[in-house]
């Protein structure tokens, strides 16, 4: 299977990667860690076009993306995604409301803020504290974890039928 996933289009990504993997809503769930205190800028059409008649290569790859994630809607069901978007973007905004206390905020780089953890997401979930963990952090705490002997001790034995199919 093909399948690429749209930033723009986050939610109804990692829903479709949801069917297709036969996953929860909960193994998709995302935190917004990050808040802009500024409202989003608005690109002008003319602009826009300026952009994509340079950037022909890009702009080919974009609508090509675009056409087979429409088709990857089609084959999941365009009603059945738009329903599961609705239910996961409450189950989200339901999960940061128990996890952040969104009237305290706290400031971050480039100008950005970020909400305080809430007595629940300090005290009582750890998935709220794993949730808003940066992703370079988060990744220095799995390789660290890797690196350790308990998991070296652990760790899945290649057999020969792997090492034949890699040699």
């Amino acid at each position: 299977m093909d399948y690429v996933m749209i930033t723009d289009r986050m939610d109804e990504s990692l829903v479709l990667l949801k069917n297709y993997l036969g996953w929860n809503m909960t193994d998709i769930l995302y935190l917004n860690r990050m808040v802009s205190g500024k409202p989003k800028e608005v690109i002008k059409d003319s602009t826009k076009a300026k952009i994509m008649k340079y950037q022909i290569i890009d702009s080919q790859m974009f609508e090509h993306f675009n056409r087979s994630f429409e088709k990857h809607l089609d084959i999941v069901g365009r009603d059945k995604v738009a329903e599961e978007v609705r239910r996961f973007k409450e189950l989200r905004l339901a999960f940061e409301n128990k996890c952040f206390n969104k009237d305290k905020q706290i400031k971050v780089n480039y100008g950005s803020v970020t909400w305080a953890l809430s007595d629940y997401g300090n005290n009582v979930n750890q998935a709220c504290k794993f949730l808003q963990t940066r992703d370079v952090i988060l990744t220095g705490v799995i390789t660290r974890l890797q690196l350790t002997e308990d998991y070296k001790k652990n760790e899945p034995k290649e057999n020969d039928h792997m090492k034949k199919s890699f040699s």
